[in-house]
This record gives structure tokens, C-alpha cells and sequence, in this order.
């Protein structure tokens, strides 16, 4: 699995979510599948076997080498930073049935967010058994990895300090 980011977590003292997708194949899509893992520090043991380790494989992105005769493409660490901002979320998501004129709203916060309410792109969804809460949601292209057609991540945590993660698209 590739690390691809790490979140910090509402309501846990000082809590940390580490992310981790397969780039090998493996489904990724359903939560607590082979191929992804959501690392809670302070928290329980996650579903997958891990190895502890400083460093490892990550995400990078191209990046051309400009005024070269011959172009050449060098690759760098693919990093994203969030910047967290107070949420106006509704206890639940509700879309109006259309009205010609009326257009609805789409921030980037309603889909990227720590805590408040899940904004599903499909339906509603959480891991199997009871206990899950919602932490965060992320479109995967805007983290650096594209996982389908405007895939949105969504992570989850339960009771025993557990996470996991699964995702939706268009």
C-alpha cells in the first residue's frame, strides 16, 4: 500500500489518521478491504497486518524539467496540505428536487472536511457493524491519486479507536 495521507481526528485527543491505498490492484473501494488501511495513532490495531517503518513508498507527481534541449520528466513527493475552516454542515444532506433557475450549492468544504456530516456522492454507506462514526471526506484527485471518476474518499472510526475508509463515484 502507498501512504497517502495523514488527518487529524475531531473529538480524540490528539488522534491521527494515517491513509493507505493499493496501487497493486487490489479492490479499494469497500471499507476494510485488502486494499486500503486506516491507521489510527492512539488507536486500535487496524484490519491489515502492518509493518513499522520511517519511510515508504508514496505518491509523486511529473514534474517537466524546463530549458533542457531534450525534455525530461523528473518525478518529486506528491504533498498536499489542508487548511481546516469552521463547517456549517446540516445535521443531514437533503437535495430539493430541481427548479428551473434555482441552482444548488457545491463548495470544495461540503466535500473536503474533518468531522461534520458525510456529503455521499451516491448513497448513504459505512462499514459493516454497528459503532461507526464519520471523520473525514476527501476527493481522491485532489490528494494526488485518482481512484475513478471523481471519486470521493470517506473515513470512518469506531468505538474500539478502529478506522476505515471506502469510496464513491460518479
Amino acid at each position: 500500500m502507498v501512504f497517502c495521507g495523514q488527518l487529524p481526528l475531531l473529538g480524540t485527543l490528539a488522534a491521527v489518521a494515517y491513509i493507505f491505498i493499493a496501487i497493486d490492484g487490489a479492490p479499494t473501494f469497500e471499507p476494510l478491504s485488502d486494499g486500503n488501511a486506516v491507521v489510527i495513532q492512539r488507536g486500535a490495531p487496524p484490519h491489515r497486518p502492518v509493518d513499522r517503518r520511517s519511510t515508504g513508498p508514496g505518491l509523486h507527481e511529473r514534474v517537466p524539467q524546463p530549458g533542457r534541449y531534450r525534455p525530461v520528466t523528473k518525478y518529486r513527493r506528491y504533498e498536499r496540505y489542508v487548511d481546516l475552516e469552521p463547517s456549517a454542515d446540516p445535521p443531514a444532506w437533503t437535495w430539493p428536487d430541481a427548479q428551473p433557475g434555482v441552482l444548488l450549492s457545491d463548495n470544495a468544504g461540503d466535500w473536503r472536511k474533518i468531522g461534520g456530516t458525510p456529503l455521499f456522492l451516491q448513497s448513504d454507506e459505512s462499514p459493516p457493524g454497528d459503532g461507526w462514526q464519520f471523520a473525514f471526506q476527501f476527493e481522491a484527485g485532489w490528494a494526488g491519486f485518482e481512484l475513478g471518476d471523481g471519486a470521493i474518499c470517506y473515513g470512518f472510526t469506531d468505538r474500539a479507536g478502529r478506522g476505515a475508509m471506502l469510496w464513491q463515484c460518479h
